[in-house]
């Protein structure tokens, strides 16, 4: 396996701030109403980092590819609607990552957690996306419209649950023009991803997505997406398990399905960033050319590596990934 990775990647989505807090929870109860539970935190230590879009953004740039977010904040220059923005603009240039996609429109989302030293997630709370206007929206699809002959990939990653966030119909629509391969990822709405060379989705966004209308098995939900979206590849993550990829050959109307099998990790894990983990890592290799299993198994050791880190997701290094890779694949029979 070469892990020189050298391409440029957009990144089309919400790109949010994680926040993870890690401390004691006493559990006091308020003193305005006596049932309400007071989540009183007293953290060891605060993190922030890219969350949404933006943590494939910065495990892009961790394994070299050259990453362009692409998206909505609000940082102008010298305007500053909120300190998010600026956390995420200190983040992205620590890491030589342009912030030249972005426009300025509205307040950078959050992802507040809070863990317990131990690793254990006691509980979360967002700030979720705002509406942008139509005037944001026309300049967001001009920057995408721009984007053939800068990126040899692009990410769309749909990371709003709230009904708001940068992925439009306008956005989509702009999108579906682009030439280069295109990579939909959604927690609600993987549905409106029409015509992308791969979907990546773990099962409960394929559930999500079909509507429930198929009940039997993942491969049934998967070619219920595929009527209602007409992708070239759908791949469904499986957590520990690995990933199962379906596609169709043009004069087949069956699916050809593969399995590439992962090791589950016996160890206390912690799942938040595996999916982004793995997405940035078959990303990496689908721009450079390889071949698609070659690129699943990249992102099934990229998840690995992300799991063994407790309290939100973290940075992860190739070292890390190659290490996961030589445990589960260098010994395997072909």
């Amino acid at each position: 396996m070469n892990w020189d990775f050298s391409a440029t990647i957009a990144v089309i989505g919400d790109h949010n701030v994680d926040i993870d807090y890690v401390g004691t929870y006493p559990g006091l109860m308020s003193r305005e109403q006596e049932s309400l539970a007071v989540f009183e935190s007293s953290p060891e230590s605060v993190r922030y980092s890219g969350g949404g879009a933006a943590n494939i953004v910065e495990t892009l740039a961790d394994i070299q590819v050259t990453a362009l977010p692409v998206g909505v904040w609000d940082w102008s220059g010298s305007i500053l609607r909120s300190v998010r923005s600026g956390i995420l603009s200190n983040i992205f240039h620590s890491k030589g990552i342009s912030d030249k996609g972005l426009v300025h429109g509205a307040t950078v989302p959050a992802f507040i957690k809070y863990y317990r030293p131990s690793g254990v997630h006691v509980f979360r709370a967002n700030i979720a996306s705002e509406p942008i206007s139509a005037e944001v929206e026309d300049r967001l699809v001009g920057m995408i419209e721009k984007l053939d002959g800068i990126a040899d990939l692009v990410i769309v990653a749909d990371y709003d649950e709230t009904g708001n966030g940068v992925i439009t119909k306008s956005v989509l629509e702009a999108i579906y023009y682009l030439s280069c391969p295109k990579i939909g990822l959604s927690r609600e709405r993987a549905d409106r991803l029409y015509g992308y060379d791969y979907l990546i989705l773990n099962q409960m966004e394929i559930r999500k997505a079909t509507k429930g209308r198929a009940i039997d098995s993942i491969k049934q939900y998967a070619d219920e997406l595929w009527n209602i979206v007409s992708p070239k590849n759908i791949i469904i993550t499986l957590e520990g398990e690995g990933a199962v990829w379906y596609t169709k050959e043009t004069d087949n109307p069956f699916f050809q399905e593969t399995m590439i099998d992962s090791v589950p990790l016996t160890t206390q894990i912690d799942t938040c960033g595996c999916g982004d983990a793995f997405v940035a890592l078959f990303a990496a290799c689908i721009a450079r050319g390889d071949d698609v299993e070659q690129a699943i198994k990249a992102g099934n050791a990229a998840g690995r590596a992300q799991a063994r880190k407790l309290c939100g997701a973290h940075n992860i290094t190739i070292d890390e990934v190659k290490r996961e890779w030589q445990e589960v694949y260098d010994n395997e029979v072909v």
